[in-house]
């Protein structure tokens, strides 16, 4: 009697493949934003905000690229179309502030969906030409898993040239005594050699190695700020500030730099918590960042030789 009941044999299959449920189908194409007609821009015009950020009424990311910026100028020199260059260095720039892992496969799937939407000259057009809006649709970037998932380290194909990593405990000090040394030998040089504030000591093949004191001490403190706003926005106290009544606190900070032949191109930044689990978190930073300024390689060059540096502050005698 089993055997009647059987209706197919142990090598057939029945043509009646079940199909997938309206749930499943409604995952994979339902939208990630629908459009918000009541949605105001939260500035007078695009070309004055600095990062991406969501333009809700047409679903889609948004983001400004000067065609004088000296990424562009680079790319144009080397063979690309202004159009192609403001395209793909806005697409990256997206990846970036929506902390999406920056592959090669994902540029190209955001580039290719990326246009200008728009062109327009603001006050800085008198030395960076045009702002361009590059624009993507939300769907494209949504559907890419952030940073923070499982799998983003597995899809993060950048190749990076060199890292440092410096301790969280006594940064704040070591900060200090560099900015008190800048400010000194300033002082210094400048009656010795009876120049201006302006001194400067070049070493003219290295750029990260010219020394301009008072700009440099500049630079570290708003380095340390732009950190230090970057940690707390994580949960993460602040650069000299013990974080006692925070939840997450760093035990080191680590810089990874992109190996674009720029030395101290900065990647990504990662933290490893005091929690003992040994594993470092990345932290997002967005493209519009100081942290990301090309000026700032003379910071990550002290940073790179802290210790040493410090060693060097505090000798009691001047090392030769």
């Amino acid at each position: 009697m089993a055997d009647l009941e059987k209706k197919f044999s142990d090598f057939q299959e029945s043509e009646c493949i079940p199909e997938p449920s309206d749930d499943t189908i409604g995952e994979k194409l339902c939208p990630t934003c629908q459009p918000n007609p009541n949605w105001v821009l939260p500035a007078v015009h695009w070309s004055d905000i600095k990062e991406a950020y969501l333009n809700e009424s047409k679903c889609e990311y948004h983001v400004k690229v000067y065609e004088g910026e000296p990424i562009i100028k680079e790319m144009i020199s080397k063979g690309a179309s202004l159009d192609t260059a403001i395209i793909e260095v806005g697409a990256e720039r997206i990846i970036v502030d929506t902390d999406k892992p920056l592959n090669s496969g994902i540029k190209t799937q955001v580039i290719n969906a990326s246009y200008i939407a728009d062109n327009y000259r603001d006050e800085y057009s008198g030395q960076l030409g045009r702002a361009f809006l590059v624009a993507c649709p939300a769907f494209n970037v949504d559907q890419i898993e952030s940073n923070n998932s499982e799998n983003s380290d597995k899809e993060d194909d950048t190749i990076t040239s060199e890292e440092i990593i410096i301790d969280f405990v006594g940064l704040y000090d070591k900060f200090q005594k560099i900015s008190f040394a800048r400010r000194t030998y300033k002082f210094y040089y400048s009656m010795s050699q009876k120049v201006g504030d302006g001194f400067v000591i070049r070493q003219i093949d290295d750029e990260t190695q010219r020394i301009n004191y008072e700009e440099t001490r500049k630079k570290l403190k708003k380095f340390r700020k732009e950190l230090s706003s970057v940690l707390s926005k994580e949960g993460y106290p602040k650069i000299g500030y013990t974080g006692i009544f925070k939840s997450k606190r760093p035990d080191r900070i680590k810089f990874t730099f992109k190996n674009n032949g720029k030395r101290f191109s900065l990647d990504k930044v990662y933290v490893l918590p005091d929690d003992g689990c040994g594993k470092y978190k990345k932290v997002p930073v967005k493209s519009s960042s100081p942290l990301r300024y090309e000026s700032m390689s003379v910071i990550y060059n002290f940073l790179s030789r802290l210790d040493l540096i410090i060693g060097q502050l505090t000798a009691k005698e001047t090392p030769p």
